[in-house]
């Protein structure tokens, strides 16, 4: 998937692209947004990656920041290096658990850092997951207001658009994939 984004025009600093590959699936590709320090700054893994693919291939990998959504309920993090899988249990309920993925034969303080920045990351005392599942209570608690009937997505990236291949792709801040996401809810609901 990484391949099908190199063949798109260059994005500016601190952009993110995003592509809904139909079917509720989608991904969005970071570009400089995030300034955390990671696992993959690792010199031992650079190194590895560098025998391996070349320098130049090497740092390309090493920067990938892509998050892919499979729907309906797995995210992959590859910059963190850890999945998420999203467990509806009532319309009200929802459980996420999250697990990070060591790399093999990689260093040992290289996955080290990746367990501990998955649980920074994701934990009850975390950096992002508590600001998320905030979030998440927000809408159910919204989903209850009885004065709107329908829930809107009105945030458009730049330059949304539909390419060749039927995919919605768009960069910048957007709700591209979720609304791609309610199209394939919707579209099964309808089904016999």
């Amino acid at each position: 998937m990484v391949q099908k984004y190199r063949n798109r025009p260059a994005q500016p600093r601190g952009e993110h692209f995003d592509r809904s590959f139909g079917f509720g699936h989608g991904a969005t590709e970071y570009h400089n947004v995030r300034g955390w320090y990671d696992a993959f700054d690792d010199p031992d893994y650079l190194a590895a990656l560098a025998a391996r693919y070349g320098s130049e291939r090497a740092h390309e990998i090493a920067e990938t920041d892509v998050h892919v959504m499979i729907y309906p309920n797995l995210l992959l993090h590859t910059r963190m290096n850890h999945y998420r899988v999203i467990k509806p249990m009532a319309v009200d309920r929802t459980e996420i658990h999250t697990y990070p993925c060591k790399l093999v034969g990689a260093p040992d303080r290289m996955n080290a850092i990746i367990v501990a920045y998955a649980a920074q990351h994701v934990s009850a005392g975390g950096e992002v997951q508590v600001d998320d599942l905030k979030a998440f209570a927000c809408v159910q608690e919204g989903l209850q207001v009885e004065a709107l009937e329908w829930v809107l997505f009105k945030l458009r990236g730049e330059n949304e658009r539909l390419n060749d291949h039927g995919e919605w792709e768009g960069t910048g801040m957007s709700e591209l994939i979720q609304r791609c996401q309610y199209r394939e809810w919707a579209r099964l609901m309808a089904e016999e």
